[in-house]
Formats: C-alpha cells, structure tokens, sequence
C-alpha cells in the first residue's frame, strides 16, 4: 500500500512494478531453460521443467461456411481496467489487466 496515494495512481504504479518483475522473471527462466534444464539447485529453491501440450482447433482450417457462420460463436464479454500514466517525466505504455467470465 502507498500512503497518501490515490488508488488509481497505486494500481498504476503497482502494474509498472509487476511489468519489471515479469520482464526479469522471463529473463531469469529462459536462461534457465537453456543453460541448466530440471532438477537443478540454487541456495534456497530448485527448479523442475514442466512441458504441456495442448491440442487446438485451428480456425483456419476450417472450411469457410463454418468458420464464417455466427451460429457457432458465443459471446464472451471481457472487462478491463486500464492504467494511463498522466504526470511525470516517464509516461509509458498503458497496462492492461483482464478479468474474464464477467
């Protein structure tokens, strides 16, 4: 929590510090993955690579009076709430956070 802090200026300020920490977690597991795979060991955590796969229907491949016919759509509503920087030196790109099934 940021004292004296509007909640809208705390949740943008909240996304650009977890925007970093995503950006280095990315960087910290893709040298993981290419330099020392599973089962290995830091001081406190070790690490175990998990791969999934999944099977997806390519829309594509479809032929086009079924990909094109609206009968076999649902509606899906999506609600975001955006995050603008509107003062100070570093305005960045918005940051989005999505909250799906509403």
């Amino acid at each position: 929590m940021i004292k004296n802090c509007h909640p809208i200026d705390e949740l943008g300020e909240i996304r650009k510090q977890i925007g970093r920490l995503k950006a280095r977690e990315r960087e910290i597991c893709d040298r993981i993955i290419s330099e020392y795979g599973s089962g290995c060991h830091g001081e406190r955590y070790s690490v175990t690579l998990h791969r999934r796969h999944s099977r997806r229907l390519d829309e594509r491949l479809l032929p086009p009076e079924i990909r094109d016919d609206t009968r076999y759509y649902a509606l899906h509503e999506v609600v975001s709430v955006r995050t603008h920087q509107t003062l100070g030196p570093d305005v960045t790109v918005p940051e989005v956070a999505v909250a799906e099934g509403l």
